[in-house]
């Protein structure tokens, strides 16, 4: 048996992570409602295919989950969809997160609607670990888009009858540094 050390003189800057505790009242009235997060220092300064970790609902509540429509919105304007009207009537007007710890990230197998080409089953309620948003990541790097700068949720409740709150969300960075060790 030997030891071997792995240490490096190297200090790997710390994941770039960006969250918002604003809560945000959703509205039953057909109100698109916005929740900004401001990125600043994060490389590279353009949007690419490694750029993004995670874009996080850490907990949000409302009592009929399937209303919602949630999307993120890049500081260039840019949109990708990560959920619409999934969990059917899970919530059965019971005000409750439905959404915890919920990330939508680049390498998720588990798309957020179960195979289900009409949304999630109530039965997948709450939402809870890593999946594919509804929309495509790439459509963040089609161009010469930005990655520092105002990044938005925007929550919208597409029926008419549950009050709901985002307590908070995030959006975490790759690293664009990285130690990796090969022993042979």
């Amino acid at each position: 048996t030997f030891a071997l050390d792995g240490t490096s003189a190297v200090v790997i800057p710390s994941t770039p992570v960006f969250r918002s505790t604003s809560e945000t009242i959703l509205f039953p009235d057909f109100t698109p409602l916005y929740n900004e997060i401001e990125v600043s220092g994060v490389l590279p300064f353009t949007l690419g295919p490694e750029t993004i970790a995670s874009i996080c609902i850490d907990s949000l509540s409302h009592p009929w989950i399937e209303d919602l429509d949630i999307f993120v919105i890049s500081p260039s304007g840019i949109f990708i969809e990560l959920s619409s009207n999934n969990g059917e009537d899970g919530g059965n007007g019971t005000l409750t997160d439905y959404y915890i710890n919920t990330c939508f990230t680049p390498s998720a197998t588990q798309s957020i609607t179960f195979g289900n080409p009409t949304g999630a089953p109530a039965s997948e309620v709450p939402f809870n670990g890593d999946f594919k948003p509804e929309g495509y990541y790439s459509d963040l790097w089609d161009g010469e888009h930005p990655t520092n700068g105002t990044w938005q949720l925007l929550l919208y409740d597409d029926e008419n009858g549950g009050w709901g709150t985002l307590h908070d969300w995030s959006i975490t960075f790759n690293n664009t540094y990285d130690v990796a060790y090969e022993w042979s």
